[in-house]
């Protein structure tokens, strides 16, 4: 006689692998219910053999992201597999199957994860040989994707690396916060900057180059707008705008001439001393009719003697004609 334990088949014991699918039971609140299931890892399976019922049956915490629950307890969820001992009572879920009109798009060599609930759908497709990730979110309302890179005792970084083009398209606006700087650059095959824009709090700075090392700097403040331009050779040229209402050329040192004031000064200039030739021709040679300054003839019309006021020897003065708002170098 053997000494030991003789194993003991009990009616309805599993298969060591079994078929089945998700079920919610009838009575219970559905999002607290599949809540529940995921804290546990465990979920209700109806058999694909019987008909029966497994309750709380465990679920590798791998396959437990890939769960379909049905919509209500009148639905089936997800088609899963389930393994188990004899000595078990109860399986547990080691995978999932498609279902019947269900398809997957799978390649040799890809790899592919669907995430499907409820009319959204989240998909990433890996594919190695071509090269290519592609990441698709569609949800029942507005989608919305967030990207977070933040580290615990430091500053966290995200880089975009691409050999070709980079494309950002949107129906609506695109919006770009930054809380202390953006910094956009554009170099050539060497490494050597030729545009760079910069913009902090306190200013925006755009400086351009080409290859014959002629340079332009943009500089916006709240307080002036500058934009220098600088030859091969260094020479420098400028135009500044100022918050006063200034514009200085170059640096400035003299004020701009208000050409209409200059011309109404002058023309006033030419009229006195019209007035002038007048009375003197008229003293001298009273037949004369010829006497002009300027264009036109001046005629015989007998005027009286100017006024001190008219006095053509009056000085002119830089304020009648000058305009302060321009303002540019001396004349060499």
């Amino acid at each position: 006689m053997e000494i030991g334990v003789s194993p003991y088949t009990r009616a309805n014991t599993f298969l060591p692998i079994v078929y089945g699918y998700v079920f919610i039971p009838r009575g219970v609140n559905r999002d607290d219910y599949i809540q529940t299931c995921y804290n546990k890892c465990m979920v209700d399976v109806i058999t694909d053999m019987n008909g029966s019922v497994i309750s709380d049956c465990y679920v590798m915490e791998q396959v437990m992201q890939d769960l379909i629950f049905p919509e209500n307890s009148d639905l089936l969820g997800s088609c899963v597999v389930m393994v188990s001992e004899a000595f078990k009572s109860k399986p547990v879920v080691i995978g999932t199957l498609a279902f019947n009109d269900e398809m997957r798009y799978f390649e040799e060599g890809g790899w592919r994860k669907d995430f499907v609930y409820g009319g959204g759908l989240f998909s990433l497709n890996v594919s190695p040989s071509k090269g290519v990730i592609d990441i698709a979110l569609v949800g029942n309302n507005d989608g919305v994707m967030r990207i977070d890179v933040k580290g615990l005792k430091g500053k966290g970084e995200f880089y975009i690396n691409a050999s070709g083009k980079i494309n950002v398209m949107s129906e609506g606006p695109i919006n770009s916060t930054s809380y202390t700087l953006i910094n956009s650059k554009i170099k050539d095959n060497e490494g050597n900057e030729l545009v760079n824009n910069e913009i902090t709090r306190e200013s925006a700075i755009l400086s351009i180059k080409d290859v014959n090392n002629n340079l332009v700097d943009v500089t916006v403040t709240p307080e002036k707008l500058l934009v220098e331009v600088r030859d091969e050779n260094g020479n420098l040229s400028s135009i500044e705008s100022n918050s006063d209402g200034k514009v200085v050329l170059n640096g400035g040192g003299e004020a701009a001439v208000a050409i209409g004031a200059l011309t109404d000064r002058l023309n006033k200039l030419k009229d006195e001393l019209n007035s002038f030739i007048t009375v003197f021709n008229n003293h001298v040679h009273p037949a004369a009719t010829t006497a002009t300054v300027g264009t036109g003839s001046v005629g015989t019309v007998t005027l009286e003697k100017p006024s001190s006021s008219s006095d053509p020897s009056s000085p002119f003065s830089v304020t009648e004609y000058d305009d302060k708002t321009v303002q540019h170098p001396s004349h060499k």
